[in-house]
């Protein structure tokens, strides 16, 4: 499945994404690309990879998330010196199907500086980002897994 939009306004949005559903039994994997950006007084761009390993929740047609890596690169000159200087998030998030907790790693460059955060966390909450503002995906953080041709 792969998609992409944009729109014009006072800022103009474009996203692309490609994503890969398959199966092994109960298990499914997910991989996803996608890429986009907010450009207008301030250029927002991103671009993010998802490799998660998926079990099915019986009687629905959604995954819960149980290993895999996510990746998300923002890169933005809002939060900078100069409009022409960058600000860099990467955001990566892992988890082994043996592992009890998911690893979060978040690495920031600005103005030269880069500051890295690590920790770990129990469950994986996924959520959409519209505008800057994030909202929680509905179905309570599990992907789409249910269809009928895998």
């Amino acid at each position: 499945m792969d998609g992409s939009w944009g729109f014009i306004d006072d800022y103009y949005l474009n996203q692309s994404f490609e994503c890969e559903v398959s199966k092994n039994g109960d298990t499914r994997r997910l991989v996803e690309a996608g890429s986009g950006s907010w450009i207008g007084t301030y250029s927002h761009r991103w671009e993010t990879t998802v490799d998660v390993t998926g079990q099915l929740i019986e009687g629905s047609a959604f995954c819960k998330v149980v290993s895999g890596t996510i990746t998300e690169s923002y890169i933005n000159n809002q939060d900078t010196a100069s409009a022409s200087d960058t600000s860099t998030t990467t955001l990566t998030i892992t988890k082994e199907s043996v592992e009890d907790l998911w690893h979060v790693s978040k690495v920031i460059e600005l103005d030269g500086e880069i500051s890295t955060n690590e920790y770990f966390a129990r469950e994986l909450g996924m959520h959409m980002i519209r505008q800057s503002y994030q909202y929680p995906v509905s179905e309570n953080d599990y992907f789409f897994c249910g269809f009928d041709d895998l």
